[in-house]
């Protein structure tokens, strides 16, 4: 199983639009981006994209991919599903599309037009295989969405994947998601940086959470923490980070099993 990283950056992405922060000056001398949260998994040659970033024409691109076989929705916000669009005259053939069932009607709603799409209703915690992995959407916090997060299994082979979430979720959840070899999850902001008003009057008392749905720097190592993960990547990174912090994902970034 590998797993590649597509996009790392939050809903606005890095360099941010209109922005002169030290962050996005860097990025654009450098020719760098952080784009917004996609992840492809290949197994038995076959590859499932977990969300559709706005950006994925340029990350397929990117990485030199020309389809997939299946595309799992975590959730019905843009930076998550928008990018479906992009593979119009892609796919032709019917395209599983896993979700739980609130997801895809909003999602499939939207676009109704698209040809390809074969939804499969999946409930939470209910155990479904594609590309000989098997897979499992956990409810995690991130109100006012329902959103998920992602376990994959291959034999004794664990990852937990949640973009989008607060620190604090179900006990289920946290259970399902215990001990992964590897865990990726969303670090939105710094705790511990300046940052302009409406960033700093969001983040919780105990520096853990931006605005009740995700997760800080701090709150996301807190989780890997609990969650006794073996190897943590963070992504759905915003411009507020510079290059002091560790275990930031970047774009393109791959791990195998």
């Amino acid at each position: 199983m590998r797993l590649t990283l597509l996009g790392t950056g939050d809903s606005a992405g890095v360099p941010h639009v209109g922005c002169d922060c030290e962050t996005c000056r860097r990025y654009k001398e450098e020719g760098k981006h952080r784009t917004r949260f996609s992840i492809l998994v290949e197994n038995d040659g076959e590859r499932v994209l977990i969300d559709a970033s706005p950006d994925l024409r340029f990350q397929f691109l990117r990485e030199g991919i020309d389809g997939i076989d299946a595309a799992i929705i975590t959730h019905a916000h843009f930076d998550h599903y928008a990018g479906l669009g992009n593979l119009y005259r892609v796919i032709w053939d019917p395209l599983p599309l896993y979700g739980a069932p609130n997801v895809l009607d909003a999602v499939l709603d939207e676009y109704s037009y698209l040809p390809f799409p074969r939804r499969i209703n999946v409930e939470p915690f209910e155990p479904f295989e594609v590309a000989g992995l098997e897979f499992t959407l956990v409810p995690v916090h991130h109100p006012p969405a329902e959103t998920y997060g992602v376990v994959i299994r291959d034999g004794d082979t664990k990852v937990s994947i949640t973009g989008d979430t607060s620190r604090f979720f179900d006990d289920d959840s946290f259970e399902e998601m215990r001990e992964p070899d590897l865990l990726i999850a969303d670090a939105f902001v710094p705790a511990d940086t300046t940052h302009n008003r409406f960033v700093a009057d969001r983040i919780s008392d105990d520096g853990l959470e931006f605005a009740d749905k995700h997760m800080t720097y701090e709150g996301a190592l807190d989780l890997a923490e609990a969650l006794d993960a073996d190897e943590v990547a963070l992504v759905h990174l915003s411009h507020y980070f510079d290059n002091e912090y560790d275990e930031l994902a970047d774009d393109g970034d791959s791990y195998v099993f």
